[in-house]
This record gives C-alpha cells, structure tokens and sequence, in this order.
C-alpha cells in the first residue's frame, strides 16, 4: 500500500537493516539490529577494508557510500551483530562479497 513504499522510502536504511535480520534468522545466525551510523562513528569512517576514509555527504548508489560488512559472512556462519561487522565504502563491501578482509586485501590492494 502507499503508506508502507512512503515509509519505506523514508526509511532505506532500517529497511536494510530489517531485511539484514530476516536474513540472519534464515540462515540461523544470531542476530541484532545495526544502526550503521553508530557502526560509522565507531569505526571513525574509515573503511576497514582500503584504510580510507568515507565521506559521510556522499549517496548510495555512490561507490564510496558508507556501507556496513559483515567480516564474517553470515553465509560462513558470521553473527549479524556489533561485533562481527564494521563500515566499508560500498565498492570494497561488493568486491569483498563473501571472502575475508585478508583476500580482499591481497586481491584489490596488492597493486597500490
């Protein structure tokens, strides 16, 4: 109904992280409600993945959007909690997919 797309539309980010719970409770992982803005503060925006820092202005689809990982895949057993995610710049988060932080560096960072 028009109601839900206007809510939703207003609120993309718990719309993901609902969506990121049924997810978790799919694949019996525990789980937890994340607020990626208190994973950016945490984290200092800065993507754990490239070392860079993330502008907090920028939009999704931007690559260098802030988006929340999962250091260990959800789909390898990884909690969706707190402790098991940190902020990324989109593009790392989707080249990173389901490998760990270690193959992501070795993949797209060797070169620089």
């Amino acid at each position: 109904n028009a109601m839900i797309r206007d809510w939703k539309g207003r609120n993309p980010e718990l719309v993901a992280a609902y969506a990121m719970e049924r997810r978790a409770k799919a694949l019996g992982v525990d789980s937890e409600l994340i607020d990626p803005i208190v994973v950016a503060n945490r984290d200092d925006w800065n993507c754990y993945l490239c070392f860079e820092e993330i502008e907090p202005t920028l939009g999704y689809p931007d690559p260098g959007y802030r988006s929340v990982d999962h250091v260990i895949a959800m789909t390898k057993g990884g909690p969706n909690t707190y402790g098991n995610v940190s902020i990324t710049h989109l593009i790392c988060n989707t080249r990173k997919g389901t490998s760990t932080p270690e193959e992501f560096r070795r993949r797209w960072l060797s070169d620089n």
